[in-house]
C-alpha cells in the first residue's frame, strides 16, 4: 500500500498510513454486512491508537514477568497501563461521536461483499506487482461496479422494522 502513496512523503508517514488503511480496507465489507455500518473515522483512530496498543502489550508482558519478582514495580506499571487505557477510551469515545464519522446503511447482498473482496484482491495484486496500468483498470472497474452495487443499498427500505429482545 505504501508503494502507491506519493514518493515525496516520508517513509514513516507512508508506513503509518498503510498500517491504518489496511485493516479498514480488509474489514469494512464484513462490518458493513454484519453491522450495516461503515466507519471511516476508524482510520484516524487507528493512527492514534496503534502506538499506544504496542506500548500496552510491551508493558503488560514486562509487568507479567516482573510480577513474579517485584510486586510493587508491577503495580506502578499496571497503574500506568490503566491510565493509558482510560486515555485511549476517552479519545475513542470522542472520535465515535464526531458527526459523519460512521455511516449506517442497509445490509448489502452477499454478492456485493464477494465483489468487494475480489476488487480488493485484484487491486492489491496489481500493487504488489507494481503494475500501474492494471491498477488503474481495476480501480476504474471496481469503482463502477461498487457504485452500481452499493447505490441501491443506500436507498432506505419502505418499511421500518422494530425488533424487541425480551430477556
Amino acid at each position: 500500500l505504501a508503494n502507491i502513496l506519493p514518493k515525496k512523503w516520508p517513509s514513516k508517514i507512508k508506513l503509518a498510513l498503510s498500517l491504518a488503511l489496511a485493516p479498514f480496507i480488509f474489514t469494512f465489507p464484513i462490518l458493513w454486512f454484519y453491522f450495516q455500518q461503515i466507519s471511516p473515522i476508524s482510520i484516524i483512530a487507528y493512527l492514534i491508537v496503534i502506538n499506544a496498543i504496542e506500548l500496552l502489550v510491551t508493558l503488560g508482558f514486562f509487568s507479567t514477568i516482573i510480577g513474579f519478582l517485584i510486586l510493587p514495580i508491577t503495580q506502578v506499571v499496571n497503574n500506568f497501563c490503566f491510565l493509558v487505557i482510560k486515555t485511549l477510551s476517552v479519545i475513542v469515545d470522542f472520535l465515535a461521536n464526531i458527526p459523519f464519522g460512521s455511516f449506517n446503511i442497509s445490509k448489502p447482498h452477499p454478492i456485493i461483499i464477494l465483489a468487494l473482496y475480489l476488487i480488493i484482491f485484484f487491486v492489491f495484486d496489481a500493487i504488489s506487482k507494481n503494475n500501474l496500468k492494471k491498477l488503474k483498470i481495476y480501480l476504474c472497474f471496481g469503482t463502477c461496479l461498487i457504485a452500481l452495487l452499493i447505490i441501491p443499498s443506500l436507498i432506505p427500505g419502505k418499511y421500518l422494522t422494530v425488533t424487541f429482545l425480551d430477556v
